[in-house]
């Protein structure tokens, strides 16, 4: 993706949604950046707020607005527009009253935005603008150090096939990757047939599904169950097709 449609999307729509800085809680602490200079890190523990200056931060980084995401696996916080983190335990101890941004081993395309890492797996998860005004993206996943997609289908980044986007909105970071590194979800958390692009398989390549048959309700909670990694997909009556299958 061109860094000019980034910058376009930016302007246009992203200055108006986040307008001032987000927070995270980490074991027991409220964290944010602050406002008034971005490269603060506030730690509010409910008694104190301590300030952690981040050492390196640069100026062009305030574009993000403060805008900040707990990985999945907690280990991490991105920062938005930077495609780097902070190190989670790091923040807490804040030795010296100083905190290092770290740099993310991703050589994708500047203007993708990584929304998550599994740390463990060396996994991570990025999305890319392909329209500005309809808010939809394109999602990567692929190892750490690899642009590769792992992924192939509707949703997801293919540089030899015609873009199939899907709209994210104005949470950027609503997509996860399963603590146990095999399932994956760009956007929204949906195992039913008509999710798009729903929950994907890692290693088969296959989108999950659940009949629909099973209530709503049922569907959702087996879902949940199956990417926290409490039930196998198999128990939960649910099963993997190809794109080719959808219809």
């Amino acid at each position: 993706m061109m860094i000019s449609k980034l910058l376009s999307f930016f302007s246009f729509f992203l200055l108006p949604l986040i307008s001032h800085a987000s927070a995270i809680k980490y074991e027991g602490y409220d964290i944010k950046l602050n406002e008034k200079d971005l490269s603060i890190v506030l730690i509010n523990s409910g008694d104190q707020v301590r300030e952690c200056k981040i050492i390196n931060w640069e100026v062009q980084y305030n574009h993000g607005m403060g805008d900040i995401s707990l990985t999945s696996d907690n280990k991490g916080v991105l920062v938005y527009l930077t495609n780097k983190y902070l190190n989670s335990n790091e923040i807490i101890s804040c030795k010296n009253g100083e905190v290092e941004l770290h740099e993310i081993n991703d050589p994708s395309s500047p203007g993708d935005i990584i929304i998550d890492i599994n740390f463990k797996h060396k996994i991570y998860l990025s999305v890319s603008l392909e329209d500005a005004k309809s808010l939809s993206y394109t999602a990567t996943v692929a190892r750490l150090g690899s642009d590769k997609n792992l992924l192939s289908g509707p949703g997801f980044f293919d540089i030899n096939d015609k873009p199939d986007p899907f709209y994210i909105g104005d949470n950027i970071y609503k997509g996860n990757i399963s603590l146990d590194g095999n399932y994956v979800h760009p956007s929204t958390l949906d195992c039913s047939k008509e999710s798009f692009p729903g929950v994907w398989d890692i290693k088969s390549n296959k989108k999950v599904i659940f009949p629909s048959t099973m209530s709503d309700e049922k569907i959702k909670n087996g879902c949940k169950k199956l990417f926290d990694g409490k039930e196998t997909l198999e128990k939960l009556g649910g099963k993997l097709i190809t794109p080719e299958e959808y219809d």
